[in-house]
């Protein structure tokens, strides 16, 4: 889901919660990031939409992050084969 396609009531929850959020797709490429993760993440780059989530966290979690996509992405697929 592109964040065009958030409905704006959403979206102005999403960005202004205390937490970091991101909407990422299965290839780790960033779709959304509210205030609060992109402060986290990348406080000297405001936009970090459309990059891969890769570019923005420390390298000793990359591997962690790329297993984290497989295991959400691989069961999401799976239920939906059984639907």
């Amino acid at each position: 889901m592109k964040q065009a396609e958030f409905p704006k009531e959403l979206l102005k929850s999403l960005e202004l919660h205390p937490t970091a959020i991101f909407v990422i797709d299965a290839k780790g490429i960033i779709h959304f990031a509210n205030k609060t993760g992109i402060a986290v993440f990348d406080p000297d780059n405001e936009n970090v939409s459309n990059r891969n989530f890769n570019e923005i966290i420390l390298e000793k979690s990359k591997a962690d992050f790329k297993n984290f996509l497989k295991k959400v992405f691989n069961s999401t697929e799976e239920k939906q084969m059984r639907t």
